[in-house]
């Protein structure tokens, strides 16, 4: 591991700073703990959205003493140069070997290589100790607890073979013939309906209610494709207790939701102003809300600050739509995805996926964008 002050402190300064976290031994003993730092430039300005590989080592008895443990995390500082990591969490088996009774331990920090400085660990979290720690003599047994309230009656007992069948008694005088007879309530059911023998031409508008469908006697096998609409069925008529679980699908359904996209691919785009790079058009039925996605891929020119939105305003932001920033630092492109939502009436309505090259560091106000712009309709009732 390089060692070279002179060169770190030209390159960036960095700020440390150390938790040791205890827990309470509820479920397991906990093996990491966290490590946090600030990495900063010699000027003061703090390493935002960069990738780093940062070194741990733990050093036993002296700062240059046996290492008991190492690792490496390849992670990105944030827009503050902020990095959070866990130590013992690369290698969580090694570093549940430790006994951290025999210390005194040292913490090693290395930085893309180039060693930032050893400090002592001066608190070991009481769990980690406590794995290696002598147990203490047993307690007194306490004092019994009262009981506890009396459990739920359990389920009854099956049931128990029938008797033996008596002897069949002598039949009775024919009755009078009854008068014709109706349909009872509950009285048709799977059984007695011919698979996709009902269709709209045997109902009645409105004639299939509640009263006339035993709960959960009709699937899709019972009922021709499209057979059944608005017109057949009284409103209100066919809830949860009327459909069998699963019979049902997006077949038999009529599916109101919507939803229309455009794939955007575009090279050196010139962004020096607000600028609609992809559009998407809905013809919304009722009212309802629309999610908008813009998501994908932006390659800033270097030095420039591009902002991205998804909108209802083309080539610019409305009310309350926020936006996403890239900054071009290097040579590879920036991930971002940036979600709005707006309650919309029937009418026809377009989305727009917008840009600008809202500050100007050093590049051309040009970028290479390839995303995504998604607008997706749901009715209120959802």
């Amino acid at each position: 591991m390089k060692r070279n002050h002179n060169s770190i402190s030209r390159l960036l300064t960095a700020v440390f700073m150390l938790f040791m976290v205890s827990a309470l031994l509820i479920a397991q003993t906990p093996t990491t703990f966290n490590y946090q730092a600030v990495l900063r430039n010699t000027d003061g300005t703090t390493k935002s959205n960069v990738n780093v590989n940062i070194g741990l080592e733990i050093h036993q008895a002296t700062e240059t003493g046996t290492v008991v443990y190492s690792e490496t995390h390849s992670t990105t500082t944030s827009e503050f140069g902020m990095v959070n990591l866990e130590i013992g969490s690369v290698t969580p088996a090694t570093f549940a070997t430790i006994d951290w009774s025999a210390g005194p331990y040292f913490v090693e920090v290395s930085v893309d290589g180039l060693t930032m400085g050893t400090s002592e660990l001066l608190t070991v979290p009481y769990a980690l100790y406590a794995v290696n720690g002598v147990p203490g003599p047993q307690g007194d047994q306490g004092i019994q607890g009262d009981p506890g309230p009396q459990g739920v009656q359990g389920d009854p007992g099956v049931q128990g073979d029938p008797g033996v069948q008596g002897d069949q008694g002598i039949q009775g005088d024919v009755g009078p013939e009854g008068p014709p007879g109706t349909l009872e309530l509950n009285s048709v059911s799977t059984e007695h309906v011919v698979d996709g023998s009902l269709t709209a031409a045997d109902l009645a508008a409105g004639s299939v209610g509640t009263a006339e469908v035993a709960d959960g006697s009709l699937t899709a096998a019972d009922l021709a494709t499209n057979s059944v609409a608005a017109a057949e069925i009284a409103t209100n008529a066919v809830g949860s207790s009327e459909v069998a679980n699963n019979s049902l699908t997006n077949v038999d359904l009529l599916d109101e939701a919507g939803m229309d996209w455009v794939n955007i691919s575009t090279t050196n785009r010139l962004v020096t102003s607000p600028t609609a790079v992809g559009i998407v058009t809905l013809n919304i039925p009722a009212a309802g809300y629309v999610i908008v996605t813009f998501a994908g891929i932006c390659h800033p020119d270097a030095g420039d600050l591009i902002v991205l939105s998804a909108s209802n305003t083309a080539g610019g932001w409305g009310v309350n739509d926020g936006n996403i920033s890239v900054y071009g630092d290097d040579d590879y492109g920036k991930t971002f995805c940036h979600i709005r939502v707006y309650q919309v009436a029937a009418a026809a309505y377009s989305f727009y996926a917008n840009a600008y090259n809202y500050i100007e560091y050093a590049g051309d106000g040009r970028a290479s964008i390839y995303a995504t712009l998604t607008a997706e309709y749901f009715p209120t009732r959802y």
